[in-house]
């Protein structure tokens, strides 16, 4: 642990992010964490990802079923990872979390993993669903299958990835792949299980509370900003950074530092989704 330091955390709502801006997300951050800059503050991100299959360190390409050409037709980006696990596939109706933890000298990948899935049980709970961890596997399960998948990774001491919850998107497009390379294990939505939609805002309000509790922040600082696609490829800091700088995102800093604009967006800034 953080010697001499109560750790805090910041919570990022940042609506849908193309896959290669969410890694250069995690990387900026990480760097960040490691520097102490702010000091002892982790970070969790909240999104969606465009249809795309992510592909972990020990996954076979044999688990995408459907042809390349065929994945490419329909919208979807295929992305090899340095995380853990095989392949999984994020899109909308699905809450991706990239918590940047820092997880100390002697870091604990596995029991960082179990407190991630104990943050989504007591999540479900508090809608009224059952869930488990499984031994021997990662994730979250149903008595419908998996609703939440786990895939990480340590950089000195600092996690990257995270976990992915599906909400309540369309879940005929795991047929395309051996999700986490289970042939025979199926998947499941929050809004199947609670036979109603579950939105994307209640999930989320429903993941922050037990994120704090489990991992022992004293404080979770919320952030919400749309994100423009490539903001994070080339730039050194990024577009969401600035603003947080700037006192943009307490309502003191929104009404001084940004210009009033229809439907409170920035110029240029994509519509937020309900969620945020």
């Amino acid at each position: 642990e953080r010697l001499g330091a109560i750790p805090k955390a910041k919570q990022h709502r940042l609506g849908r992010v193309e896959y290669e801006d969410g890694l250069a997300l995690m990387a900026v951050a990480g760097e960040a964490v490691r520097a102490g800059t702010p000091p002892a503050t982790d970070h969790l991100f909240l999104l969606e990802h465009p249809p795309v299959l992510t592909l972990g360190r020990g996954a076979g390409r044999a688990n995408i079923v459907a042809a390349p050409a065929w994945l490419a037709r329909q919208g979807f980006e295929i992305h090899d990872t340095d995380r853990g696990g095989d392949v999984t596939y994020h899109g909308p109706g699905q809450i991706v979390g990239y918590p940047i933890v820092h997880l100390g000298e002697l870091p604990d990948v596995v029991a960082y993993v179990r407190r991630l899935e104990q943050v989504l049980i007591r999540a479900l709970a508090d809608l009224g669903l059952e869930s488990w961890a499984e031994a021997g596997y990662t994730g979250v399960w149903t008595a419908q299958g998996k609703v939440a998948a786990i895939g990480v990774r340590t950089a000195r001491s600092v996690t990257m990835h995270g976990f992915a919850v599906n909400v309540s998107g369309d879940l005929d497009w795991f047929r395309h792949i051996v999700p986490c390379g289970l042939a025979d294990r199926a998947v499941a939505s929050v809004s199947g299980l609670a036979g109603r939609r579950v939105s994307l805002e209640e999930m989320v309000a429903a993941v922050v509370p037990h994120f704090a509790a489990v991992f022992g922040y004293e404080e979770v600082e919320a952030q919400s900003a749309a994100f423009t696609r490539g903001a994070g490829k080339d730039a050194g800091s990024f577009e969401v950074d600035r603003l947080v700088a700037a006192g943009a995102f307490t309502p003191e800093g929104r009404r001084a530092a940004l210009p009033a604009t229809p439907g409170g967006r920035l110029p240029g800034e994509p519509e937020r989704p309900e969620w945020m």
